[in-house]
C-alpha cells in the first residue's frame, strides 16, 4: 500500500486572529499524482510559467538544473492546494531541466531559452 505524507498546517484563533502553525503530517494512502505538470512557452525568450494542476493539498520543490546538471535556482518550495498554481521566472538562453518534486514522485521537463 502507498502512503504519501501530506503537510497539514494547524489553525489557531487567538483573539479574532487566524494564526498558522507548524504542519501535521497526515498520511494518505494512495494520494492521487499531479494532473498537470507544463512550461510555457517552451522554447521561450527568457521568461517562462510553470503550470500545475493538483487534485489534493502537497508539498512541492520545483527547481531549474542546467544540461551539466548544476543547481540554478529554486522557483517553489512550499505548500499547493487542491486546483491550479502557477510560477514564473527568467532565465538567460541556455537548456534547462525544471524537476518538481511532492512526496513521492520526482517530475522533469526539458526547457529552451533562446534570445
Amino acid at each position: 500500500m502507498l502512503v504519501v505524507e501530506i503537510p497539514v498546517p494547524t489553525f489557531d484563533i487567538i483573539e479574532n486572529e487566524l494564526t498558522v502553525s507548524g504542519a501535521a503530517y497526515l498520511n494518505v494512502p494512495g494520494a492521487p499524482k499531479l494532473r498537470c505538470f507544463s512550461l510555457y512557452p517552451n522554447p521561450t525568450t527568457g521568461r517562462v510559467t510553470v503550470h500545475l494542476q493538483s487534485p489534493t493539498i502537497r508539498p512541492v520543490d520545483i527547481a531549474v538544473y542546467d544540461a551539466t546538471g548544476r543547481f540554478i535556482d529554486t522557483i517553489y518550495s512550499g505548500i499547493i492546494v487542491h486546483g491550479t498554481e502557477e510560477f514564473t521566472c527568467r532565465l538567460p538562453t541556455g537548456v534547462y531541466f525544471v524537476t518538481l518534486r511532492d512526496t513521492n514522485t520526482t517530475y522533469i521537463k526539458k526547457l529552451v531559452v533562446i534570445k
